[in-house]
C-alpha cells in the first residue's frame, strides 16, 4: 500500500472520528476505527484475529449497533481458518464473549439487571417486537434517507462508479469492507429512526465508516504512485467541507 493510500485512508478516519465524536461518543469510535485497522492487519498480514475480534466486542459494549458488524467479523473468522490459524480463531471468540459477558455481568451487578435487556432494549425490539422496529418504505421517506446519507457520507456515491468502472478489486481487505458497508446500508434502509430522521442521524453513523473506507481505498489505489488528480482533492475538499459544516451547524446551532 502506498503513503497516498494510508495518507487517504488515515485522513478519512480522523474525520470520520470528528463526525461520530460529535454525533454519538468518541470512546464508542474509537473501537470501530480501530477494528477496521486491525482487520486490514490481519486479512493482509497474517495478524492475529483476536485483535479485531476483541476490538468489535469493545465498540459493542458502547453501542450494540456496532453488532451489525459481526458479519464482517464473520468473515475474518473464516479467512483466519483457511490460514490454518484456527487457535487464534477460537482465542477471538473467547475474548469477545469475555468482554461482552464481562460488560453484562458489570451492568447487572451495578444494578442494571441482565434480564432487563430484553424487554427494554430496543436493540431487542423491547421484548422481541422486531417489526415496530422496522421502517415503513415510502419514497418520501427514503428521499430522506438519502439526503441525510449525502451529509454523513456522501462518498457513497463514488462507489457506483468505481463498481462500474471495475476499479475495486476484490481482494479480502475489499471484501470485508464491502461485507460490513451491504449489512450496515440494510441497517440505514430498514431500521426506524425512533427521534426522526434529521434529529436521530447519529443511528446511521456507524455505516459511514466501512462506505467510506471502501470508496477512498479504491479511489487512491486506482490513482497508486500518481500525483492526486485535482479532481480528486476537490472532491475531498467538497464532501469534508460539507460534512464538517452541516455537523457543526448540527451540534452548535
Amino acid at each position: 500500500m502506498n503513503y497516498h493510500i494510508v495518507l487517504g485512508t488515515a485522513g478519512w478516519g480522523v474525520r470520520l472520528l470528528v463526525n461520530l465524536a460529535v454525533a454519538a461518543s468518541i470512546g464508542g469510535m474509537v473501537p470501530i476505527l480501530a477494528y477496521f485497522l486491525a482487520a486490514a492487519w490481519s486479512l493482509r498480514d497474517g495478524g492475529s484475529v483476536a485483535v479485531p475480534s476483541i476490538l468489535l466486542a469493545l465498540a459493542i459494549t458502547f453501542h450494540l449497533e456496532a453488532g451489525f458488524l459481526l458479519p464482517s467479523l464473520a468473515y475474518l473468522y473464516l479467512s483466519a481458518w483457511t490460514r490454518g490459524q484456527r487457535g487464534q480463531v477460537g482465542l477471538a471468540i473467547a475474548g469477545s464473549l469475555f468482554v461482552v459477558g464481562g460488560t453484562f455481568v458489570f451492568f447487572h451487578v451495578a444494578g442494571l439487571p441482565i434480564g432487563d435487556l430484553w424487554t427494554n432494549s430496543h436493540a431487542l425490539g423491547h421484548g422481541g417486537h422486531f417489526r415496530q422496529m422496522l421502517a415503513t418504505p415510502s419514497v418520501s421517506y427514503y428521499v430522506q434517507i438519502a439526503r441525510l446519507s449525502l451529509l454523513l457520507v456522501p462518498a457513497w456515491i463514488v462507489v457506483p462508479f468505481l463498481l462500474l468502472s471495475r476499479r475495486i478489486s476484490w481482494d479480502p481487505i475489499n471484501v470485508h469492507l464491502a461485507l460490513a458497508s451491504i449489512v450496515m446500508t440494510v441497517f440505514v434502509l430498514c431500521w426506524k429512526p425512533q427521534l426522526g430522521i434529521d434529529n436521530d442521524w447519529n443511528l446511521y453513523a456507524m455505516a459511514a465508516v466501512p462506505i467510506s473506507l471502501l470508496a477512498w481505498r479504491n479511489v487512491f489505489n486506482a490513482i497508486g504512485d500518481r500525483r492526486i488528480p485535482w479532481p480528486v482533492v476537490a472532491l475531498i475538499a467538497l464532501f469534508s467541507a460539507h460534512s464538517y459544516s452541516w455537523v457543526i451547524a448540527n451540534h452548535f446551532l
